[in-house]
């Protein structure tokens, strides 16, 4: 009898974490699919290639060594017209939306 309790105690809290996976495994954004969350995490790689770039790329140099510095890191597949660091996630969420 003792020997039933401790197998039932042994195996009750795997089968009890197992069984509630599920409920955990919530993907937070339904609309976006696979090719929706490619374009998302491309537009934040864009943007992080663009910031990267303004900021690498000294302030009284040409517009041309800009743009071969986003080019040389495959960025602008996205016009970042419009965003601001502060706007950055939601602007690439819409964005991704419109793909």
């Amino acid at each position: 009898m003792k020997s039933v309790v401790v197998a039932v105690f042994l195996t009750m809290p795997g089968l009890v974490l197992t069984g509630s996976s599920a409920a955990f495994a919530e993907v937070p954004f339904h609309a976006f699919a696979t090719t929706g969350t490619r374009a998302f995490n491309a537009c934040l790689y864009a943007a992080w290639v663009d910031d990267y770039c303004r900021n690498t790329v000294l302030w009284f140099s040409r517009e041309g060594e800009y743009r071969t510095c986003v080019y040389a890191n495959k960025g602008g597949k996205f016009p970042m017209i419009g965003r601001t660091w502060y706007n950055t996630e939601e602007y690439c969420r819409v964005e991704a939306r419109g793909r």
